[in-house]
């Protein structure tokens, strides 16, 4: 049966409750009760996802998590189990875990964990039969096969299961905000609601009211109580982008809060006791701001509990091609039916790049080209290519504004480097001798006789 979950739960009551949910949900249920019985099963048939238990009568758990993601590396596997530490978290990653849940379950996040997981599977195959598995199956929306991104997903993991806060620096449009929310999404305590605040938005004048609410009749026009975004981040995870854009005046109002998690509405006199998980972001560093004396060093200790740092996207490049393989996933067709696709020297140009705005600029130029995208779906064409100088004379620029462009960088750079050399040329591109032909036509460039 398609979408057959496997549980392997050892407790009977548990496991007869996943299987009333999942049913309801809409998913065949096959439950085993160990290790044993699991491998037996699986001897016989591949389910579209396990749930599993490490707590298991013949022990085992996080082996047997290990052995499914190299015998079935396309079969997502989510833990359930009693175990809250952070080591375990990070252990049944390790293992090959795409998702930690922490009993007792609670049966909504249950239902998304598997859609989210089963949505996944289609490119995790393509990836498989590439010879790699994305690391993003970590962390909801996280796209890479680099160290430095599988890092991130470690990392991100182990901070949602120790509650503890946390400071996220990296570039422009590397993806900080994906990073909060994959904390929180992961995180091990219950779980409110994702509260987001661009600090460089954040004014003295409108701060104490953004921040901390006011009461009614507090300031004219103020005809009802408004809670602040402290507040509403109360059970949850409170997000600072831009952390280094606050005022020091700012600052010290935001550190009292943090440290006592208590704080009063403006025109209050009563006050109101919160607890979140503070993540903030920055794209400068704060260590320098402190030393400039724009950003209190006290702020700086009582934000950076645990530090998360991404690189640009340029630093790990062999993330590109997921992140565009990812996004045409979540793109599948345009609404006139059309269904887009890049060609062989596109991603070549696309992963030679220099995407100084990181994950976004990529997205961007996707977007862009899905707009321009010809009859039968091609995103490296529809677009008039530029006709320039021959490319010896010709100045380049690092940052293409659309696959044409980006094409035609990748083509100049291997006609500087191979010359007349067509069979090597065409193997750096990934291409055929006759697309590598027809590719130098479209973009009016040639190679030099010999």
């Amino acid at each position: 049966m398609p979408n057959t979950i496997l549980v392997v739960e050892d407790d009977k009551l548990t496991g007869t409750v996943m299987q009333r949910w999942l049913i309801a949900a809409g998913f065949p249920v096959v439950i085993c009760a160990s290790a044993a019985q699991t491998l037996a099963h699986l001897a016989q048939y591949t389910p579209a996802l396990v749930c599993l238990d490490l707590g298991l009568p013949d022990g085992g758990g996080l082996q047997l998590a290990a052995e499914l993601k190299r015998t079935l590396p396309c079969t997502p596997v989510i833990v359930v189990t009693a175990d809250g530490s952070a080591e375990t978290a990070v252990r049944a990653l390790q293992a090959g875990a795409i998702d930690y849940l922490v009993k007792p379950v609670v049966r909504t996040r249950l239902i998304e964990c598997i859609q989210e997981a089963l949505r996944a599977r289609p490119l995790l195959r393509e990836w498989a039969s590439e010879g790699v598995l994305p690391s993003d199956a970590a962390v909801p929306g996280m796209v890479g096969v680099s160290d430095a991104i599988r890092r991130v997903c470690d990392q991100v993991r182990l901070v949602a299961a120790a509650q503890i806060d946390v400071l996220i620096e990296g570039p422009t449009g590397a993806g900080k905000e994906l990073v909060a929310r994959g904390i929180h999404t992961l995180s091990a305590a219950p779980r409110g609601p994702f509260i987001a605040i661009n600090c460089a938005a954040l004014t003295d004048s409108l701060l104490d009211s953004e921040l901390f609410g006011h009461e009614r009749h507090s300031f004219t026009g103020a005809d009802r109580l408004h809670p602040g975004r402290f507040e509403q981040a109360n059970g949850g995870t409170l997000f600072l982008d831009e952390v280094s854009e606050l005022s020091l005046n700012a600052q010290g109002k935001l550190l009292r809060v943090l440290q006592e998690r208590r704080f009063y509405r403006v025109g209050g006199t009563r006050e109101v006791a919160v607890e979140f998980r503070l993540v903030a972001a920055t794209n400068r560093s704060l260590k320098h701001l402190v030393e400039e004396g724009r950003f209190r060093a006290d702020l700086l200790f009582r934000l950076a509990v645990y530090e998360i740092e991404l690189l640009p996207l340029r630093e790990r490049r062999e993330d590109i091609l997921p992140v565009v393989d990812a996004f045409l996933a979540a793109h599948p067709r345009r609404s006139d039916g059309r269904i887009p696709r890049l060609s062989d020297l596109g991603r070549a140009a696309l992963r030679a790049a220099e995407w100084d705005g990181n994950v976004r600029e990529l997205q961007n130029v996707l977007r862009r080209a899905m707009v321009h995208m010809d009859l039968e779906g091609w995103l490296s064409l529809g677009m008039a290519a530029r006709i320039d100088a021959p490319p010896e004379a010709e100045e380049v620029s690092a940052e293409p504004n659309s696959l044409v462009e980006a094409e035609r960088l990748a083509l100049l750079t291997a006609i500087r480097r191979y010359g007349s050399d067509v069979t090597g040329m065409a193997k750096k591109l990934g291409v055929g001798r006759s697309t590598l032909y027809r590719k130098l036509k479209e973009h009016g460039l040639r190679i030099a006789e010999t």
